[in-house]
């Protein structure tokens, strides 16, 4: 069996705990490389781009919005993270032609929407993680207040 292709994801993160945190559970997935860029370091897309990633994940309200990234990596996947429970958006580029008669065919093509990115659900259990919206685990006597 052929080996899965890798590929190669950048954090561009503001805050570490959350970036890196991000970064550790997708570079577990096989085949993923991830790459860290603080959003502080001088440059930080240059340092992401040097890495050629396919998919930039990023803090929502960061240091580059979803617009400004899908600009400059008009190949990759744009995966917006929101510090609270709140829904996470995921970007790509599609381009077309310029004139209205594009426009007119998009408008009629998606017929009032666009479909829909379907994820199966995944329990907390699979991935590893503490299932939310469960009683929290005891802590240890020496711990408690």
């Amino acid at each position: 069996m052929a080996s899965p292709a890798r590929r190669s994801i950048v954090v561009l993160y503001s805050h570490a705990l959350l970036g890196e945190g991000i970064g550790q559970l997708l570079a577990a997935e096989p085949g993923v490389t991830v790459a860290y860029v603080s959003c502080g370091q001088h440059d930080p897309l240059a340092a992401a781009a040097a890495q050629r990633p396919d998919m930039l994940v990023v803090e929502r309200c960061g240091c580059f919005d979803a617009p400004q990234l899908l600009d400059r990596f008009p190949e990759a996947l744009v995966i917006d993270i929101g510090l609270g429970p709140g829904p996470t958006c995921v970007y790509r580029r599609q381009e077309i032609p310029g004139h209205p008669a594009a426009i007119l065919q998009l408008v009629r093509m998606l017929g009032g929407g666009h479909p829909p990115v379907a994820l199966e659900p995944v329990a907390a259990e699979q991935m590893g993680v503490e299932p939310v919206g469960v009683e929290p685990r005891q802590l240890p006597a020496g711990l408690r207040s």
